[in-house]
């Protein structure tokens, strides 16, 4: 059979060993690669070996940096107040300015089948759409006007809240008009697909984030008291999460347990996270080669988050690998969990800590959650599965 050619454009490239976003891509991108020709479009070399065999072409855009975490805080501060004071775009979205100017050649000309664009950040990219026929499909990995109200809630009484409040704002009209240009629109969860339609006033499509079965298999629960938090730690979810539970509920768990230790295993952990490994019991693991081992080695895995729409990879990878899950109600949002039943869910720091506490404790009542846990990614949220719902997705838009 004829392949269709896809081109597919992204800001963060595609790599199971990456960020959530860039795990989900990944395998996305090798499932429709069994039936398609695909374009990579990204402004850095993947390191996944296996995705760099899967598509049949890959272009390295030459585009400035836009990662605002690594600048000095007077220069984010600086550069937020003068985007939501002048800017029309939110200011997510005029972070990749310079990587849309990049693209705009190679895009106005290309003659795939259709352009699958990732990322609230390059959707202004339809504007270079030049094939009316061509389907255009936008997958939005987050709710902006929703996070930044969360943040804004975080911030209360804070210099920070008006910031967040007016950036809402923004948010809520780009919301409205810019996705609905596309033919298509795909998010990551049911919750998320009220926000967004496409031009014919279509919902968007849910596909939901997974997990690799295969790779995350459970093994015995160990008897140490050990926790573990995994995640990208440059981004704002994961910031704000990590110094509320090390915090605020970390001590309250230390008073029960004295014992008990907390893994922080991530990637571009800024000076605030890293000091965090100077609390009692914490340790900071940046850039691991795999995050297995430490899920392996841990006893509980914990998802503090405050901030968040769709759904969190490190709650379905600790699912898959038998270790009983602690999250807030958004940190486990999006995902089809009952509470007491496939993960425990606490919104405050002492019902968190007790939580913690007695699956620390409690052999049987961690056992039974982690069956139902692992019961329920083999189920709904495997990638082979959600890769072959994408591909059957790209066909019906390809007719």
């Amino acid at each position: 059979m004829r392949r269709p050619s896809i081109t597919w454009v992204t800001p963060f490239v595609p790599d199971r060993h990456g960020g959530g976003g860039q795990i989900r891509q990944a395998y996305l991108l090798l499932a429709l690669a069994e039936v398609a020709e695909i374009g990579l479009y990204a402004n850095r070399e993947s390191k996944d070996l296996l995705v760099r065999e899967a598509v049949s072409s890959f272009h390295l855009i030459d585009a400035p940096a836009t990662d605002w975490a690594t600048r000095s805080k007077w220069a984010r501060r600086t550069r937020d107040l003068a985007v939501v004071l002048y800017g029309r775009e939110p200011r997510e979205v005029s972070n990749f300015r310079g990587l849309r100017k990049a693209l705009a050649g190679p895009l106005g000309g290309t003659d795939a089948e259709a352009v699958i664009v990732e990322y609230a950040g390059l959707a202004p990219l339809i504007d270079y759409r030049a094939d009316l026929e061509q389907p255009w499909i936008l997958t939005l990995h987050n709710v902006g006007s929703v996070m930044e109200r969360q943040e804004q809630a975080i911030n209360s009484g804070g210099r920070q809240a008006w910031l967040h409040s007016r950036d809402s704002r923004i948010w809520e009209r780009w919301e409205s008009k810019q996705p609905s240009r596309y033919d298509r629109v795909v998010t990551v969860s049911s919750e998320d697909a009220v926000h967004f339609r496409d031009r014919r006033g279509r919902r968007s499509e849910v596909i939901p984030n997974g997990v690799d079965i295969e790779r995350f298999r459970p093994t015995d629960l160990p008897d140490e008291p050990r926790l573990i938090f995994t995640g990208a730690l440059n981004t704002g979810p994961n910031y704000y999460g990590l110094l509320w539970f090390c915090h605020d509920v970390l001590p309250l768990v230390r008073r029960v347990r004295t014992d008990v230790t907390l893994d922080i295993v991530g990637s571009n952990a800024p000076p605030e996270i890293r000091d965090l490994g100077r609390l009692p019991g914490v340790r900071v693991h940046e850039d691991v080669p795999d995050v297995v081992p430490h899920l392996r080695a841990a006893r509980v895995s914990v998802v503090p988050l405050k901030i968040g729409t769709g759904t969190r990879l490190k709650a379905l990878e600790a699912m898959a690998a038998g270790r009983p899950v602690v999250g807030t109600s958004v940190g486990l949002g999006g995902l089809e969990i009952a509470d007491r039943i496939n993960a425990e869910i606490a919104d405050d720091p002492q019902s968190f800590s007790d939580r913690v506490c007695r699956l620390l404790d409690d052999d049987d009542h961690a056992s039974v959650l982690t069956q139902q846990a692992r019961h329920l990614v083999e189920e709904r949220y495997s990638w082979s599965a959600i890769g072959a719902r994408y591909v059957g997705f790209i066909a019906e838009m390809l007719g």
